[in-house]
């Protein structure tokens, strides 16, 4: 079983100092005030902003634009260094991957990771 802490840094790559993963919340089932209902959102260390999505979801696909900013103003507005999204997925066409990397593209500090739902099947949370 792997942790929250595995999950951001060997699948998502997080290279934060250690001390930040000292504080670790995660929600489930968050709907943002946009309508949008997200997987889950960690707070790693008040630095650290992760939305967890499901990529297969309609809903998910056509508002992506509102799940950005949902999430910059939670960022911004809290304090967070960094916003990263996990799409998670295993439906997305390469088209529509980089149709969501272009979102957030020239957005400074804000990273999408695309990943297979089997990569989470062994998660705790």
């Amino acid at each position: 079983m792997n942790t929250v802490k595995d999950f951001i840094r060997n699948t998502m790559g997080c290279k934060c100092p250690e001390e930040v993963f000292e504080h670790i919340e995660v929600d489930s089932t968050v709907k943002l005030s946009e309508g949008i209902t997200i997987n889950h959102k960690i707070n790693v260390g008040n630095r650290l902003l992760v939305y967890i999505v499901d990529g297969d979801n309609p809903e998910v696909k056509e508002n992506f634009g509102l799940l950005i900013e949902a999430g910059l103003r939670e960022r911004d507005s809290k304090g967070f260094n960094r916003l990263r999204f996990a799409v998670i997925a295993d439906n997305l066409h390469q088209a529509e991957m980089e149709e969501l990397e272009m979102m957030v593209a020239n957005i400074e500090k804000v990273h999408i990771h695309f990943i297979r739902k089997n990569e989470l099947s062994d998660l705790s949370f």
